[in-house]
């Protein structure tokens, strides 16, 4: 199942083929992630196909990932250009039980980064757009459950969301930067 999006260019005719002939839309990879979520989360079509199959929409990897971590994900060329149903598929992993403001721990017992960072990292500013618009709290921490000592240890630094995206003013465009503006 997930040779359909290898490489992170997901084909969906190759999805669709897979599930005709019986794949199961669940089976997670080595890290315990779903298609939906290694692949397809920032695909409309790839979601409703696996939805169609079966395919749960909650799964959470080893990692502590769900496809809101993965939502604004595109390849790199499609990064740029408009994402229209980026709002679709949030609500659509928001329906299915997804928080885009608590986050379990991960499976061993670490720290995680929030959805809303995950996407202010993947430079899709309609998708961050969109979990804004959705309810996403940019006050909450870059990382859930990152505790003080791990912090230190690591050299963390775990600023809220908004001020994260201060931070990095100078790597982000002036329309990302606009949607944290209080």
């Amino acid at each position: 199942m997930l040779a359909a999006g290898y490489g992170g260019d997901l084909k969906p005719q190759l999805l669709q083929r897979l599930l005709q002939a019986g794949a199961d839309a669940n089976r997670p990879n080595m890290e315990n992630a779903s298609a939906i979520n290694a692949m397809a989360a920032g695909n409309l079509d790839a979601i409703r196909q696996l939805q169609a199959a079966g395919a749960r929409l909650d799964n959470r990897s080893d990692g502590g990932e769900t496809a809101l971590h993965q939502v604004c994900s595109r390849p790199e060329a499609e990064q740029a250009q408009a994402d229209p149903q980026a709002g679709e598929r949030i609500r659509l992993f928001k329906a299915a039980g997804l928080s885009l403001n608590q986050q379990p721990p991960a499976a061993n017992g670490d720290y995680i980064v929030m959805p809303l960072a995950a996407a202010v990292e993947s430079g899709n500013r309609d998708c961050v757009k969109a979990m804004l618009a959705e309810g996403a709290d940019a006050e909450l921490p870059v990382f859930a459950h990152l505790t003080a000592e791990k912090a230190e240890a690591e050299g963390l630094d775990n600023p809220s969301i908004h001020q994260y995206v201060q931070n990095r003013a100078e790597e982000l465009d002036g329309e990302m930067m606009a949607l944290f503006r209080r």
